[in-house]
């Protein structure tokens, strides 16, 4: 099912998932998929790098359509593609029978191989089929590392007229900032919906890589002070943070956003905790 038509009707649950890279790690995946289907989500993704097969993620999706069952957003990066490869992707994903593409540019540290066919995602969203897939965009509610927020209000707006249908943000901690961002797209195209990029952190070592891999992301007081009190003791850490990000989801609800898409490292445990926390089905 299209996630734009579901948009116009509820308020989405979505997860995200990466590609497993060992056959432990698949168990692993497939046992957190079980586990949050439960929940019922309105569809979920699987991102697209190439560390585990170039085309991994779409037999990946196929197995999640095919067997689970799942309504599937596929992940589409263009900077590592030629033309070619991303016409054979269209053709594939299409064969499949997914209706939804995250059409992205992709960042050139997770390919070992990048392509000069496509500048922006916006050449990549002018080659897909709207009749055939409902197009969704990243969105950065803080600006991109590589660029600024004004950069990415403009950019946004070029991938709206070229056939964008929604918008997921990238993971935020910080409600006031998405809350600026989101009324300045609004201005523009307010019928734009954007779903909310949550990420539960349920370890020091994973807020600390956070921080490092995304420079322009706001880490609130209380956040932070959970980390400097409880670094060193893993259940208490764990324990703070899934209540902080219970509170930030019922704080975005309550102002009314249209969608809550969980980065879920391929683990259950903390997302689950949120959901059943804030009644979220």
């Amino acid at each position: 099912m299209k996630i734009s038509n579901i948009l116009k009707k509820k308020r989405s649950l979505s997860f995200e998932f990466f590609p497993p890279k060992t056959r432990e790690d698949f168990t692993v995946f497939i046992s957190t998929l079980k586990e949050l289907k439960k929940f019922k989500p309105d569809f979920v993704s699987i991102t697209d790098s190439d560390i585990c097969g170039k085309t991994k993620h779409i037999a990946l999706s196929r197995i999640l359509k095919e067997k689970l069952k799942l309504n599937v957003l596929i992940h589409l990066t263009c900077v590592n593609n030629t033309e070619k490869e991303i016409e054979y992707s269209l053709r594939a994903i299409k064969k499949i029978g997914l209706d939804n593409i995250l059409a992205l540019r992709g960042d050139k540290r997770n390919f070992t191989r990048t392509t000069k066919s496509f500048i922006h995602s916006t050449d990549l969203i002018k080659r897909i089929d709207k009749n055939l897939f409902s197009i969704g965009i990243a969105m950065h509610p803080e600006g991109h590392h590589r660029g600024s927020l004004e950069r990415d209000i403009y950019y946004i707006k070029k991938k709206i007229e070229a056939g964008a249908e929604f918008g997921i943000t990238q993971l935020f901690f910080d409600n006031s900032s998405f809350f600026r961002f989101r009324d300045r797209v609004k201005k523009a195209y307010p019928n734009i919906p954007i779903i909310c990029g949550i990420m539960p952190v349920t370890n020091y070592n994973m807020l600390s890589n956070i921080c490092k891999k995304i420079s322009c992301i706001t880490i609130p007081e209380k956040l932070r002070d959970i980390a400097l009190k409880y670094r060193d003791k893993r259940d208490e850490f764990f324990k703070h943070s899934i209540d902080f990000s219970i509170n930030q989801v019922k704080e975005l609800i309550k102002n009314d956003i249209e969608g809550i898409h969980f980065f879920t490292f391929n683990r259950a445990l903390g997302t689950k905790k949120i959901i059943e926390n804030i009644k979220l089905i």
